[in-house]
């Protein structure tokens, strides 16, 4: 979990249970709200990309693609993300 570490500044278990939302700019939660929503409402089995600001516990700023997809296990629905820190490609 170390690219976590690295990523947003917190260690692993400080990010359990934390919605994506506290994690994403506030100009870009809109947008992130709406793909939730999206995804949740047409229960759309599909891998969705994005590029978002995402904030470091510093508040710094950072480039990361979002890719989520709906999972449904049981009678329970989750949506599953992978960040991907996008500074590099940026530069």
């Amino acid at each position: 979990m170390r690219a976590v570490e690295m990523c947003f500044g917190y260690d692993a278990s400080e990010l359990q249970n934390t919605h994506i939302r506290a994690l994403v700019h506030p100009e870009e939660r809109p947008v992130i709200n709406h793909l939730l929503g999206q995804l949740i409402t047409f229960s759309l089995d599909v891998t969705v990309r994005c590029t978002f600001l995402l904030l470091h516990r510093t508040a710094r700023p950072f480039p990361a693609e979002l890719s989520s997809s709906l999972q449904t296990i049981g009678r329970h629905r989750y949506v599953m993300l992978s960040i991907r820190d996008m500074s590099e490609q940026e530069r």
